[in-house]
């Protein structure tokens, strides 16, 4: 394996620390040219599909929503640089691991550091899902796993955010328990307002 020059790894070290921004993915168009690329998923969105700003936008609400971990890419006709991961394509990894390899391990390390950091004593069960984009001479990968609790069968829900490289040392950059879905306030009535006024 080739060594990283000064150059790549301080921009690997920077683009690990924030969220990138969307793009759409290219291919050759048949003039020659790049162009938009369609997505090999299978659109389950809109009857009327959206036009290109409107699916950019859409992408865009959703990796900040979700900070690269949840988006819906059914909802997409086109190609952006945050992919879903396909766990049975090995091409993007090197050194004869696979990607259910790969990302068992980022998970795993991951979760080491948790341990770690947190004092707790969790355990590494099995990845669940993962996106990803190409970020320097590597890969950002969002991943949620799953994990349980040393002498527990109950599971857990993390979300990791690693950085594999193929020059440098990966980095493992957060790891959390996948925060709970927003709980709806519902609107206070009428009714409900005496209620509060009156003493008790």
């Amino acid at each position: 394996m080739e060594k990283a020059t000064a150059g790549e790894e301080e921009f690997a070290e920077m683009i690990c620390y924030y969220l990138e921004d969307v793009s759409f993915g290219l291919e050759i168009g048949p003039e020659g040219h790049y162009v938009p690329a369609l997505s090999g998923h299978e659109y389950k969105g809109t009857t009327s599909p959206r036009t290109m700003d409107q699916e950019y936008d859409l992408m865009a609400k959703q990796v900040t929503g979700t900070q690269g971990f949840d988006m819906d890419f059914s909802q997409f006709r086109y190609d952006f640089n945050y992919r879903p991961v396909d766990f049975d394509d090995n091409s993007l990894v090197i050194d004869g691991d696979t990607m259910r390899d790969l990302l068992n391990s980022l998970s795993r390390k991951s979760l080491d550091q948790y341990n770690q950091d947190k004092e707790t004593k969790y355990e590494f069960v099995e990845v669940i899902k993962a996106n990803y984009h190409m970020a320097g001479a590597g890969i950002m990968f969002f991943i949620t796993f799953q994990a349980k609790e040393y002498f527990s069968s109950s599971g857990h829900v993390f979300q990791t955010k690693s950085h594999y490289s193929y020059f440098s040392p990966n980095k493992y950059i957060t790891c959390d328990l996948k925060a709970p879905p927003e709980q709806k306030v519902h609107p206070i009535d009428s009714t409900e307002k005496e209620f509060a006024k009156k003493p008790r």
